[in-house]
């Protein structure tokens, strides 16, 4: 396991760990399913978690949102390419494709689109 996992490991459910790379989960506000045949490129961050824009100083840098809904899934043969980041909560439909370096803006995502940009849209249907 080359992943790394920031909040509490038990709201990571993985359904195959091999192609997960060097991946980080942050699981601070929600869990964060993969199902079978999902797979990353380097450097991807899938972030549940955030922090309070109304604190300040040492309070914004050291607590989280009470809030524990900000839950992902990486449907089926999701495969997220190399720097992207993808932020909860959001749903990313089967056998889709998020871009290197795309930015996924919490929401739903249909099956088989390619996903891009910062912030990412849908750029092109999968045939």
């Amino acid at each position: 396991m080359r992943y790394t996992v920031e909040g509490p490991t038990e709201r990571l459910i993985i359904h195959s760990e091999e192609n997960l790379g060097d991946a980080v989960f942050n699981t601070n506000c929600g869990t964060i399913t993969l199902d079978p045949f999902v797979f990353f490129g380097h450097k991807v961050m899938i972030l549940t978690g955030s922090h309070d824009p109304h604190e300040f100083i040492h309070d914004r840098a050291h607590t989280w949102p009470k809030y524990q809904d900000n839950h992902i899934h990486l449907k089926q043969g999701v495969w997220v390419a190399s720097g992207a980041i993808v932020l909860g909560p959001c749903v990313i439909g089967e056998h889709s494709v998020v871009a290197a370096g795309a930015v996924v803006l919490p929401g739903e995502y249909p099956d088989k689109v390619i996903l891009g940009g910062n912030p990412a849209k849908i750029i092109k249907e999968i045939e």
